[in-house]
């Protein structure tokens, strides 16, 4: 039969490491998502130009 002690301190061993690890990763998303830029206030439009066509773009990958 398995020692309880050893047990319960494995037990506390994951949970300090699941601890770990959900904190970081909560402060990671935090982080992330305060440093995001708004998307309202770009000033850069993306385009398409005549020549970026959808055959132009499947020639790069099957030339005839």
């Amino acid at each position: 039969m398995a020692d309880h002690r050893v047990l319960g301190r494995l037990g506390w061993a994951f949970g300090a490491v699941t601890a770990a690890v959900l904190l970081t990763a909560a402060v990671m998303v935090t982080t992330h998502a305060d440093q995001r830029p708004n998307v309202d206030t770009s000033r850069f439009v993306a385009a398409a130009t005549p020549s970026s066509s959808a055959h132009d773009f499947a020639s790069l990958f099957h030339p005839r």
